[in-house]
């Protein structure tokens, strides 16, 4: 239940609309949708400021952002947050009742497995890490965008400033986001480990019990697939565009022997979406590693003492045989690829054979910086 519990703090962070209430008469918990209106109402303040402020300072100087390199990084960043930043919003009304329904039927799970205490990786620890790195990169890129206006004086006027901090904060939401979209394949993963472990009880009513918590666990995996399908390819969009702009410059830098400091925290945010990238897929490779075992243990099951099966025994292991056959759901990014950790080594080998130092050399490094670097 403590494991749920986290799932309100991404309701106070304006990220998710359902938030587990506990009923006075019954003593029983329960998912419910609360301040929808309310956190949509932030975002899109939060959005449409970003949005306005941004145009704002395009059309006020856009031949000089649109002539170096640096301004169109620049824009593509500011782009590709709004590109992120508004589907959540959209995102959250349009599947607010979708999502109680998946909460209340982890629930439902949970409550089940509570009596097993066995399971050492704590979805709520994994959670909290992953809000720990968010707020930092929060308070870091608040730090450097307060060392940028200090040192460079076109920053401190209202616009600018404006366009900083709106987009700090659209950043900080969209990671918060991430991490609410990650919570549930780790959830998953851990249990099926909960119900693998059960399996080694000879019991024949635990048995069917797992086979039934399966089938939820399932019916689960699938709605989840569906629900954070189309959110989950703008997370990766974001992530990927994200370390190739921040890698750039980083590159750039050092490549024209500028001071490294001043993009010290590109290097770091580079790092924290790459990292985040890796558990990403993870996470969710995890979920069909942990599913497959389960499916080795079921299957297993009547090869015990098989001798002594009675003929009822051996119907209901060839039930369980043919259920086990079907396909499972996939969770894919709004079904255009599978997510597993073979799409972070295809990233990476294309990187390897396509993305060189020598090709940034050739196509960006013989422009000139004419502006500033740029904040995330």
């Amino acid at each position: 239940m403590e494991e749920l519990k986290i799932l309100n703090w991404f309701n106070h962070l304006c990220v998710s609309p359902i938030y587990l209430y506990r009923e006075v008469q019954t003593d029983c918990h329960q998912f419910r949708i609360r301040n929808l209106y309310r956190n949509a109402a932030i975002l899109t303040t939060l959005t449409v400021t970003s949005s306005v402020s941004a145009c704002l300072l395009v059309f006020s100087d856009v031949s000089s952002m649109l002539s170096s390199v640096m301004g169109i990084i620049t824009l593509i960043l500011y782009a590709e947050r709004l590109v992120v930043g508004i589907p959540i919003v959209i995102w959250a009304l349009a599947h607010s009742r979708a999502l109680v329904d998946i909460s209340n039927r982890a629930l439902h799970i949970e409550r089940q497995l509570s009596f097993d205490k066995s399971i050492k990786v704590s979805v709520r620890l994994v959670t909290q890490v992953q809000l720990f790195f968010a707020f930092l990169t929060f308070f870091f890129n608040f730090a450097f965008q307060i060392y940028y206006m200090i040192i460079i004086p076109i920053y401190r006027d209202l616009l600018h400033a404006v366009v900083l901090f709106a987009f700090m904060l659209l950043e900080s939401v969209i990671l918060v986001h991430l991490t609410y979209t990650q919570y549930w394949p780790v959830f998953l993963s851990n249990r099926y480990v909960k119900l693998t472990k059960l399996i080694n009880a000879r019991d024949r009513n635990i048995l069917d019990r797992v086979i039934a918590l399966g089938s939820v666990l399932q019916r689960l995996k699938q709605q989840c697939a569906s629900v954070f399908g189309l959110i989950q390819f703008f997370h990766l969009l974001n992530i990927f565009v994200t370390c190739s702009v921040e890698w750039y410059i980083v590159l750039y830098v050092v490549d024209v022997g500028m001071p490294f400091y001043g993009v010290a925290f590109k290097f770091y945010t580079t790092i924290a979406y790459g990292t985040s990238f890796l558990i990403y897929t993870y996470a969710h490779d995890r979920i069909n590693q942990k599913e497959a075992e389960l499916k080795d243990a079921l299957k297993s099951m009547q090869y015990r003492q098989l001798q002594k099966q009675t003929r009822d025994q051996k119907d209901f292991y060839d039930l369980v045989n043919l259920k086990l056959m079907m396909a499972s759901p996939k969770i894919t990014a709004c079904g255009l690829f599978e997510i597993n950790l073979q799409i972070f080594y295809n990233v990476r080998h294309s990187h390897n054979r396509q993305c060189t130092v020598s090709a940034f050399k050739k196509s960006f490094f013989s422009l000139s910086l004419d502006r500033c670097l740029p904040p995330s």
